[in-house]
C-alpha cells in the first residue's frame, strides 16, 4: 500500500511540474524568471536580450530576435551580406552554413563604437531566430567566449501541440 501511495505521489509531483512554464535560470545571481512565449507575431521582434556587466561604458551583450522569412538558406545569407554591406560592416571569414544553420562573424563601427559581431540564425517553418552576441573590439577578446557560447546553445524545440479544431 505504502508503494503505491508513493507511486501516486510521483505521479502528481510529475504533472505538477509538467505545467510549470518553461524559465530561464541565473543560478550566480540567484533568481529564475519566464519568459514571455506569446503567440508569434507576423513582424520581427526581439524575443530576449542578455547583458553582461558593463565595462569601457558598454555591456556585452546576447539578444535572440524571431522574424519571419519564407527562403532559402542561400536567399538568407545573400540577404545578411547585402545588410552587412550597406551597414558598411566587414564580414570575418567566411558565413558558416549546416542545414538549416548560417553562423557569420562581423565588425564595424555602429553609434561612434567599434564593435565585434556573432550571429547564428536557425531557419525553420517560414521563419529566421536569430542570435547575435555583440561587444567592442577592446571586449571581445575576454567576453567573446563567453558571448559566443551562449550563441551556440540556441537550439530549435518543437512548438506546444496546437488543440484540435472542434
Amino acid at each position: 500500500m505504502r508503494s503505491m501511495v508513493f507511486a501516486v505521489a510521483c505521479l502528481i509531483s510529475a504533472s505538477l511540474l509538467a505545467e510549470d512554464p518553461p524559465r530561464l535560470v541565473f543560478p550566480n545571481a540567484g533568481y529564475s524568471i519566464e519568459g514571455l512565449d506569446d503567440e508569434l507575431p507576423d513582424q520581427p521582434f526581439q524575443s530576449v536580450i542578455l547583458f553582461a556587466p558593463a565595462t569601457q561604458g558598454f555591456a556585452p551583450n546576447v539578444n535572440v530576435r524571431v522574424q519571419p522569412f519564407a527562403g532559402t538558406v542561400d536567399e538568407y545569407v545573400a540577404a545578411n551580406l547585402k545588410d552587412l554591406e550597406k551597414n558598411d560592416l566587414e564580414l570575418i571569414g567566411e558565413p558558416k552554413v549546416e542545414e538549416n544553420v548560417v553562423i557569420l562573424e562581423f565588425q564595424g563601427s555602429l553609434q561612434g563604437r567599434d564593435l565585434r559581431f556573432y550571429s547564428r540564425s536557425l531557419l525553420n517553418d517560414g521563419r529566421v531566430v536569430l542570435v547575435t552576441a555583440t561587444a567592442t573590439k577592446e571586449q571581445w577578446e575576454t567576453a567573446g567566449p563567453k558571448l559566443r557560447k551562449c550563441a551556440d546553445s540556441l537550439k530549435r524545440e518543437a512548438p506546444p501541440a496546437k488543440p484540435a479544431a472542434e
